[in-house]
């Protein structure tokens, strides 16, 4: 049976931060360096989190595209008004490192620099550990849509110099719907504080760095705990036995929204956008 729990409830706290720390350890990464923050809602408003979030006002997003969801990353930064570059590759070219190269040497202001790891519209897989590198040659941020990839396939955090990586629960770590997923390095969370362009959509969720028992800003007022699957410890958690409790994890964490929050409206900068040509 399902049972209500109130957000300030002690297990729904635990309960929301053996989940976040189950994802680290599936990640790979150490919860000293690393935060992860669930966000209400499909993959997109993941994707939407960290763009509007982290890039500053004063800054450019560089968006290296090959498909319908690099795209997407356009749309988005077009409809805050922010400031971008767009390398544009068609469906099954992978993504050239001399012209990220010639874009960041151009484009001093370029702060961050996002990609698509797995990009479904074609299924090509994009070199997210060596164009990492190139982005922290550079000393940019880099954000990573590993949306059908995170779970399936090996990536290597400190290899790819990856800021933020944004999937879904119920993609390859088979879970349920519901919850998008954001891995966030925490130096890189917090250099991000006040650069969010909307209110109640993300900007408490990616400040949790700050203070990791807010779990009113994790979910919504009400949680409801399968409390037949609640095995998330050590000894049956994230990296143990993952077919059986990755999806119990994440049916729980799914069960964990009553809703989706709108995208709000938020104060929006008037920006400048560029597309620079692709080498064939």
């Amino acid at each position: 049976m399902l049972r209500d729990l109130g957000s300030r409830d002690t297990q729904f706290i635990n309960v929301i931060k053996e989940v976040r720390s189950g994802v680290l350890k599936l990640a790979g990464v150490s919860e000293q360096e690393f935060t992860m923050i669930p966000i209400q809602g499909s993959g997109t408003f993941g994707i939407e989190a960290v763009i509007s979030s982290v890039v500053p006002r004063n800054g450019r997003l560089l968006i290296v595209a090959n498909g319908a969801y690099g795209q997407r990353q356009e749309k988005i930064a077009k409809a805050y008004g922010m400031t971008y570059t767009l390398l544009n590759y068609s469906d099954d070219t992978p993504p050239n490192e001399k012209d990220i190269a010639a874009a960041l040497e151009k484009h001093s202001d370029i702060t961050h620099v996002s990609m698509v790891h797995s990009e479904t519209t074609s299924g090509i897989m994009n070199d997210i550990h060596t164009i990492g590198k190139l982005v922290a040659k550079h000393n940019k941020s880099f954000i990573v849509d590993a949306m059908s990839s995170f779970g399936a396939i090996p990536i290597d955090f400190k290899s790819a110099g990856i800021d933020f990586l944004i999937t879904s629960a119920n993609k390859c770590i088979q879970g349920s719907p519901g919850f998008a997923i954001v891995i966030g390095r925490r130096s890189s969370v917090e250099k991000a504080k006040g650069n969010a362009r909307t209110l109640t959509y993300v900007r408490s969720r990616l400040m949790l760095v700050y203070d990791p028992d807010q779990v009113l800003e994790l979910a919504s007022y009400r949680g409801f705990v399968l409390s037949q699957t609640r095995h998330l410890g050590p000894e049956q958690g994230f990296g143990w036995r993952r077919s059986v409790s990755l999806h119990a994890a994440y049916t729980l964490l799914a069960s964990l929204s009553t809703g989706s929050e709108g995208a709000g409206g938020g104060r929006r900068c008037v920006g400048q956008t560029e597309t620079l040509p692709a080498e064939p």
